[in-house]
């Protein structure tokens, strides 16, 4: 799939390429429906549920690259997985993001990290990208939830097949 940056069309007929960010939301709906295979009613329900938060734009849902990306990672738990909508909520609320997106950067200091969450450490680390934090639906769960701390924490193996 093509990124942001390689969508980005010649800017002047100068063969300038206007840069765009991945974290700015430019994508439509209906062109994040085409990116995903997902289809716009489920969209609409992802945000429903608080797994995506899309920004508006004159009453119009705008997506982010990383938005598509967190959204391609949704369907996957939905039909590869064969999670409920809510089954994933709780699995988001109660698994750290280095678990799930299974970073690796040992030296991230989120990474074993059960204490602290990815976001609140992100901006110490030069490999992580904190601008991309308020699109993770990991985030919107865990930030939205009001009893963080009722919720003991799960490994992904448990929801594995």
């Amino acid at each position: 799939m093509a990124k942001a940056r390689d969508l980005a069309r010649d800017y002047g007929g100068q063969g300038q390429i206007l840069p765009i960010k991945d974290t700015l939301p430019v994508f439509s709906i209906s062109v994040v429906y085409k990116l995903t295979g997902v289809p716009v009613r489920m969209l609409r329900e992802y945000e429903k549920y608080g797994l995506t938060r899309p920004r508006r734009l004159n009453g119009r849902r705008l997506y982010s690259q990383c938005e598509i990306g967190f959204i391609k990672d949704i369907r996957f738990y939905l039909m590869n997985r064969q999670m409920t909508i809510k089954g994933l909520k709780e699995f988001y609320l109660r698994s750290s993001c280095w678990e799930i997106k299974r970073c690796g950067h040992a030296g991230c200091p989120a990474y074993g990290n059960v204490k602290k969450r990815c976001w609140e450490v992100t901006n110490v680390h030069k490999k992580c990208n904190p601008e991309i934090c308020p699109f993770c639906p990991i985030f919107l769960v865990k930030t939205a939830h009001k009893n963080k701390k009722d919720t003991p924490p799960i490994s992904p193996r448990t929801f594995t097949p």
